[in-house]
């Protein structure tokens, strides 16, 4: 009776220690109701997103740049992954892209390349051409990028371009200077600018 009287009395304090040692656990850990409030999971991957955007615009090297083109150091330090070759040889399609279009009255064509304001100055000069003659660029230079800026989240690039241009019977040559000015929005992930200005 009495080893049963003892076995008894283990069990009760083992149970006494285990009931102790849940309570306090439970208040150290808490529970769970399904109602806590959800870690901002999505606000933080947006922070890491923003400062990862930030630090890798600030770590972007600047090549050297040729003098007329020193404004465009302005655009490698606001544009993720700029390349100012690339940004001169498209800037050099969308003029002669542009023109062609203007030419061949493709309003449609020329509404992607153009903000709204431009594309409405230009289908007014083509309801207004009177005359199928055009001009036909045979040579084509970036003689200057004048001015490069930024207004909330665009960014705007003026270039300045220098063109031989024949008419269609190649007797009469033209050199022409035109001053054009890109924009593009540095919080969009599309690399396509539009032309502004004229």
């Amino acid at each position: 009776m009495f080893y049963g009287d003892l076995h008894l009395l283990d069990i009760l304090i083992l149970g006494a220690v285990a009931a102790f040692l849940f309570y306090k656990l439970r208040g150290i850990l808490g529970t769970r109701t399904g109602f806590e409030k959800k870690p901002n999971i999505e606000g933080g991957i947006r922070e890491i997103g923003r400062k990862s955007f930030e630090e890798e615009v600030q770590n972007q090297e600047i090549p050297k740049l040729e003098n007329k083109y020193t404004e465009l150091e302005k655009a490698y330090e606001n544009i993720r992954g700029f390349e100012h070759v690339k940004f001169l040889n498209g800037a050099k399609t969308a003029f002669e892209r542009i023109i062609e279009l203007f030419n061949e009255k493709n309003k449609d064509g020329l509404k992607k390349l153009l903000t709204k304001d431009v594309y409405k100055s230009f289908c007014e000069a083509i309801d207004s051409k009177t005359t199928t003659e055009a001009m036909k660029i045979v040579q084509l230079e970036i003689e200057l990028i004048e001015r490069v800026w930024l207004e909330g989240k665009k960014i705007f690039i003026t270039i300045v371009y220098s063109s031989k241009q024949i008419d269609n019977l190649g007797e009469n040559q033209i050199t022409k200077k035109d001053v054009w000015t890109f924009e593009k929005d540095i919080s969009n992930p599309n690399p396509n600018w539009l032309l502004s200005s004229t």
